[in-house]
C-alpha cells in the first residue's frame, strides 16, 4: 500500500506541476496577446492618419514615403511568429487523417497490398512521393507575402477563443490597409513618372514609335481610323482616338496620348485623322488617294504579316 501511495503521490505532483508550467505558458500567451494587440492598434492609428493626409505631388517625396512604408510593412512581418505563437495555441487540434490511423492499426508485420502485391502501384507512390513532401504547409495564417496571404485569411475560421479571434481579426485588418495605403503609393509614382514624361513629350518621338508599331503601312492607319469614322466624315471623336489606339494595344498612356489629341483637337473635341495622317507622313498626303492595285497589294501584304505559319 506505501509503494502505491508513494507512486499515486508521485503521478499528482508531477500533473500538479506540468499544470502550473502549463498555466505560466498561459499567462506569457495572454501577456503576449494583449502587447501585439495595443501594438497592432497604435499601427492602425498611425496609417488611419497618414491616410487623411492627401499625397504630395512631388516624385521624390513619394519615392520616400514608399521607402518609409516598406519599412513599415517590414516592421509588421518581424511579428509574424508572435502572431502565429499567439493564435495557433489557441486553434483545436486537427484530427489526425484515416490514412494514417490505417497504417497504425495494421502494424509493422501486416501484409500491405500497395507495397507488396501492387509493384505498379509502389511505384507510381514513389515517385508522387517527393512532390508530396517537398509542397510546403499552406495551413497557417501567413501574411508575408500579399499574393499568398489572400488566400489564407479564410483559414482563421479555426480560432476559438474570442481574444485570439481578435487579435488576428485586427493583425488582417492592419495588413490589409497597409496593402492598400501600399497601392496608393505606388499608383501615385506610377501617375507622376507619367506626368513627367507627358511635360517632355516630343512629337517626332511618339510619331516614329506609332509608325514602327504600324510597319509604316498607310493601309493600316487608313482602315483603323475608318472603323472609328462611323458616319465618313474624316473626324472622330477625342476619346474614341484615345482609346481606339490604346485598345489596339499601343504601348502609351492615357497622359500621353491626351497631349498627342492636344495636338489635333482645335476645340470641338474631333479629330481630323486625315491631318493626323498628314502629320504621321507628309508624303502620304502628297501622293494623293491610293489606286485599287496599291489598295489590293498593301491588302496583301497585311494579310500575310498577320499570318502565323512557318512558310509563309
Amino acid at each position: 500500500i506505501q509503494s502505491r501511495w508513494d507512486e499515486v503521490a508521485s503521478w499528482a505532483l508531477q500533473r500538479s506541476e506540468k499544470l502550473e508550467e502549463h498555466l505560466r505558458q498561459l499567462k506569457e500567451l495572454l501577456a503576449l496577446l494583449d502587447e501585439l494587440m495595443q501594438w497592432l492598434i497604435g499601427k492602425e492609428q498611425n496609417l488611419v492618419q497618414l491616410e487623411q493626409e492627401p499625397l504630395p505631388d512631388d516624385l521624390e517625396i513619394i519615392r520616400e514615403l514608399i521607402v518609409e512604408h516598406q519599412g513599415f510593412m517590414d516592421s509588421l512581418t518581424e511579428r509574424q511568429p508572435e502572431i502565429d505563437s499567439v493564435c495557433k495555441p489557441m486553434r483545436p487540434k486537427s484530427t489526425a487523417p484515416s490514412s494514417r490511423r490505417t497504417s497504425k492499426a495494421k502494424g509493422p508485420g501486416r501484409f500491405s497490398p500497395d507495397r507488396e502485391g501492387s509493384p505498379n502501384k509502389s511505384r507510381k507512390s514513389s515517385r508522387a512521393s517527393p512532390g508530396d513532401r517537398a509542397t510546403p504547409d499552406r495551413r497557417g495564417p501567413r501574411f508575408s507575402e500579399r499574393k499568398g496571404s489572400r488566400a489564407s485569411v479564410s483559414q482563421d475560421g479555426g480560432i476559438k477563443n474570442p481574444r485570439a479571434k481578435a487579435l488576428w481579426d485586427k493583425w488582417r485588418h492592419v495588413w490589409m490597409m497597409a496593402w492598400e495605403r501600399d497601392r496608393r503609393l505606388k499608383d501615385k509614382l506610377n501617375y507622376l513618372q507619367e506626368l513627367e514624361k507627358v511635360k517632355n513629350f516630343n512629337w517626332e518621338e511618339w510619331r516614329k514609335r506609332y509608325l514602327k508599331f504600324n510597319n509604316n503601312k498607310k493601309s493600316r492607319v487608313q482602315d483603323f481610323f475608318r472603323k472609328l469614322d462611323e458616319d465618313g466624315d474624316g473626324y472622330c471623336p477625342r476619346d474614341e482616338f484615345i482609346d481606339g489606339i490604346l485598345k489596339a494595344k499601343f504601348p502609351s498612356s492615357k497622359l500621353e496620348m491626351n497631349a498627342v489629341a492636344d495636338k489635333f483637337d482645335h476645340g470641338d473635341g474631333m479629330i481630323d485623322w486625315r491631318e493626323f495622317m498628314a502629320a504621321l507622313r507628309p508624303d502620304w498626303e502628297e501622293r494623293g488617294p491610293l489606286t485599287d492595285t496599291q489598295r489590293i497589294d498593301d491588302e496583301i501584304k497585311r494579310q500575310v504579316a498577320q499570318c502565323t505559319c512557318r512558310q509563309k
